[in-house]
């Protein structure tokens, strides 16, 4: 499969114009889930394993690793969200599944590494969903630090980059990673 980012990022904001009313953080992709009719079942699953989609009697189920802290699942959610709207015919291959949750596209350490194209797609989608370009710029704009000089080291981006982070309930890493792709 060939990585389309583009396609990825434009299928977000289709849902953003869809829903309306998530022009502010933190986007509530619960509801965006329940909008879709997907049903989102949260269950303990080993702790490399963050969630999974299959289709089931013709209906979307997401499976979150209920042991992940809040902003992880929501960053699971989206991803997950993301493999529904862009990979539907690979979620559509999987029927035969048990409530276990045995099969299935799964979101694990792999998907994070930035190698298998429809990762990076579903990590993409995810990004503009709970990130979408034009609030994060809003949000930069009113800062007046230089978010990419270094903002690891620095104790007043560092500051800054976890209020975001808060605002829009991802990991401070999320915030980090999307102001600096957006500057590319």
């Amino acid at each position: 499969m060939k990585l389309n980012k583009k396609r990825a990022i434009e299928s977000a904001k289709q849902i953003h114009a869809e829903f309306g009313g998530l022009s502010r953080a933190p986007v509530n992709v619960d509801r965006i889930a329940r909008k879709l009719n997907i049903t989102i079942r949260y269950e303990p699953m080993d702790n490399e394993l963050s969630g999974m989609i299959f289709i089931k009697d013709g209906k979307p189920i997401i499976g979150i690793n209920s042991l992940h802290n809040a902003n992880r699942k929501r960053f699971t959610l989206a991803h997950e969200i993301g493999h529904y709207r862009l990979h539907s015919a690979l979620v559509s291959q999987e029927v035969h599944l048990d409530t276990n949750f045995s099969g299935g596209l799964y979101r694990d350490l792999k998907s994070a590494t930035g190698v298998d194209p429809i990762e990076v797609e579903a990590n993409a989608f995810a990004a503009e969903l709970l990130m979408p370009e034009h609030l994060i710029k809003e949000e930069v704009s009113k800062c007046d630090i230089d978010l990419l000089t270094d903002p690891f080291l620095d104790d007043e981006a560092e500051k800054y980059i976890t209020e975001l982070a808060d605002k829009f309930k991802v990991s401070s890493l999320a915030i980090q990673t999307r102001i600096v792709n957006l500057k590319k």
